[in-house]
């Protein structure tokens, strides 16, 4: 389901939190999963996907997600390391 202003308010300050801690945020939500259902190709002629199927849908592949992006990070900082100043 679509966040609500209020959510959105709760999201953004808890990543400006955790950015001010120093730490990188990446964030998905079910308006990220209805958008990319909704605009992908072959979808044409399927009705949209609703907030209740998108939340669905995140809530059982969030883990998945999550350990990909966790992947991919950690793969980024390892390859990137020496980038850091003295």
């Amino acid at each position: 389901m679509a966040l609500s202003k209020e959510q959105w308010d709760e999201v953004s300050a808890a990543m400006a939190k955790l950015r001010s801690l120093g730490c990188a945020v990446c964030i998905f939500t079910p308006d990220d999963v209805e958008s990319a259902f909704n605009e992908a190709d072959g979808n044409e002629d399927k009705p949209d996907m609703t907030g209740e199927q998108s939340a669905a849908w995140m809530d059982g592949n969030r883990k998945y997600l999550e350990d990909g992006m966790s992947t991919t990070g950690n793969l980024y900082i390892a390859d990137n390391i020496e980038a850091v100043p003295a």
